[in-house]
Parts: C-alpha cells; structure tokens; sequence
C-alpha cells in the first residue's frame, strides 16, 4: 500500500482566460492518491484512486473535485507475450481554455467518465504485435441551465502496431488505427448528426539506446467521415513524435509532437484539429535538486468557421527533493492565446 497527499498553492492572473477585463485570484490544490499493487514474481495488479481537489480564495463557483479510481493488471501469458487490462471510473472538469467552455458566468464543465483500455503485445525475436483497444463514455453533467446530454458520447479506438527491428534498438514500423465517435443524442443544437468515424495509420521508426536515446516519429494519414452531410469528409496529415535525449548525466531533453482530433459542442461545428508542440529541458543542479524549462505549443482549427487559435506556454520549476518522503517544487508558467476571432485572445500568469 502505497499512500501520498500533495498541496499546491497557485495564484492566476486570469482564472477565466478571457480578453478583457480579467479576473486574478489564489487557489489551493490537494492531490491525495492511494495505490495497493502486487509484488509477484510473474503477473501485477494494483487498485489506484487519486483526486484533485481545487479551492479558490474568492471566486468559489470555480472550485472542482475530480478523481478517478482505477483497477489494472498484467498478465504474463509467456515470456514473450502479455496482456495488460486498465478499468476504471473518474470525474473530471473542463479547463476555461477547452473549446466547449460556456465561459464566464458559468461554472466549469464536469463530466463522469468510465473507461476501459485493453493491450495484447506479442514480442518474437524482431518482430512486434501490439494492439489496443480503448473504450470511453463520457457523460457531461447539467449545470447553471445549461443542458449538457447532447454532449454524452462514447468514444472507440483502436490501433495495431506491427513491428520489425532490423537493427538492434531500432525498429520500423506500420501502425493502422480507427476511432469511432457515438453520441447518446443524434443531433446537436443545430440539428446535425453527430456521429462520425475516422481510419488511417502511421508509418515511422523507434530508435533507442537504453539509457541515452530513445526517438519514435511516425507519418501518416487520417481519413475522417460524418454522418451529416453538411459535415465535408477530411483526409488530413497525421503525425506523432516522442523524444528523450540524456545529453549528459545531469541533462535531459524532452519532446513530443502530435495531431489530434476534438469533437465540438458548438452546434453546426463538426469539431477542432489540434497541433501541438512540447519540449522540456531537466537540468540536475544537485542530486536533490532538478530546475526544468519548457515551453508548449497549440495549434487549433476549428471546422466549418475561420478561426485559429495559437496557445504558447513557457514554464519554469525548480523540483526539491527533501527526503525519500518529502518533495518542494516551485513552478513559474506564462499561458498567451493568439487567435483571428475577436473574443478568444488572453495573457495568463
């Protein structure tokens, strides 16, 4: 049994991310987490809950609750197969920059989740068999008049990986994939159907030098079709990247790129093709002492309208670790949205 409890204070300069007239106030966050896991020889199982408990100082409405208790376990069918099962239930609330937030004046977006991930890998000399399957309902709660049902969806994906590693540490691979996308309400707002399904796959390489490098990039392509036919098809470019450099003992480099697709709430609006962009430096001062520097990128398109929106977000931290049992960490971050359409910019500190 493994217990831990957490406590951050937080103070933002613009807790609604709006344009004008921005709103600053200090908040209280408590992390507390209880883990029970096995310690087999072959196999593992654990049982985990966490939450994220946040309290602000003056504007109350904002306060959150989420959590989420998860069971999951590995079996080892042989030496060179295994099947790792996740399930488990949360409740999450959305952040003010998501792009279904109603916005000022009303209380953030919560939502109960119930999930379900599935990994079968099958490993044989040089070749790799990976497949996933990942289930999720969502099921956003009603708030403030605001009628949320048509939102509650269950989102299917699914991947296989097949994998060849001509040299040692470095492995080509082809990674087909499909997500299907169903809502318990078949038409939003506007009347459109919501429905929709995408297929494509990736192609790329893994490099990794255990220890020193690892790099996986991959190149493909994603086809994705909408019940309504107001709603255009779109074949876009997929792409994913991951990167951890050790340049030195005390140096590291991180970096992941990707593309993704979010469903839209706004009626008539299919959904949001997201780009992003992040790469975060660990710098070793003492052996109990980390400093980290990074910085994010976001790039967002939202369909069937004009509008773009650019997130940029440089952070800073230094990690203390005091004992075994006891960490400090000090975390300076700056958020700027840059964006075509009045309303949607903001500055946050």
């Amino acid at each position: 049994m493994k217990p831990s409890f957490g406590v951050t204070g937080i103070y933002d300069s613009n807790i609604f991310l709006t344009e004008q007239n921005a709103v600053g106030d200090k908040r209280v966050e408590y992390r507390p987490q209880l883990a029970i896991q096995s310690d087999w020889g072959r196999h593992s199982f654990a049982v985990t809950g966490f939450g994220l408990l946040g309290r602000y100082v003056d504007s109350t409405d904002e306060d959150f609750n989420d959590y989420q208790v998860q069971a999951n376990g590995r079996l080892d069918i042989y030496d060179n197969k295994k099947l790792d099962l996740l399930i488990g239930v949360a409740q999450r609330h959305e952040e003010r920059d998501e792009e279904d937030d109603p916005g000022r004046g009303f209380e953030p977006t919560v939502s109960f989740n119930q999930f379900l991930n599935l990994t079968c890998e099958y490993l044989a000399d040089v070749f790799l068999v990976r497949s996933k399957f990942d289930i999720e309902y969502q099921d956003f709660k009603n708030s403030d008049g605001i009628n949320n049902d048509a939102r509650d969806e269950t989102i299917i994906e699914t991947t296989l990986r097949l994998g060849y590693e001509f040299t040692p540490g470095t492995t080509v691979f082809i990674e087909p994939n499909a997500d299907f996308r169903l809502f318990d309400q078949e038409r939003d707002g506007a009347g459109n159907l919501q429905n929709n399904w995408a297929a494509g796959s990736l192609f790329g390489m893994t490099f990794d030098v255990t220890g020193v490098t690892f790099l996986e990039f991959g190149l493909g392509f994603e086809f994705r079709s909408f019940d309504d036919p107001v709603f255009a098809s779109q074949l876009n470019l997929d792409f994913s990247v991951k990167h951890i450099w050790n340049v030195t003992d005390v140096i590291s480099l991180t970096t992941d790129a990707e593309r993704n697709f979010d469903d839209s709430a706004t009626p008539g609006v299919s959904g949001v093709v997201n780009y992003s962009l992040s790469t975060m430096v660990d710098y070793e001062f003492l052996d109990n002492v980390i400093i980290s520097s990074g910085v994010g990128f976001l790039l967002s398109d939202t369909s069937e309208t004009d509008r773009q929106n650019i997130d940029i977000t440089p952070t800073l931290g230094v990690n203390y670790l005091v004992n075994e049992n006891w960490t400090a960490t000090l975390d300076l971050g700056y958020a700027r949205r840059l964006s075509n359409t009045d309303g949607e910019r903001y500055n946050n500190y």
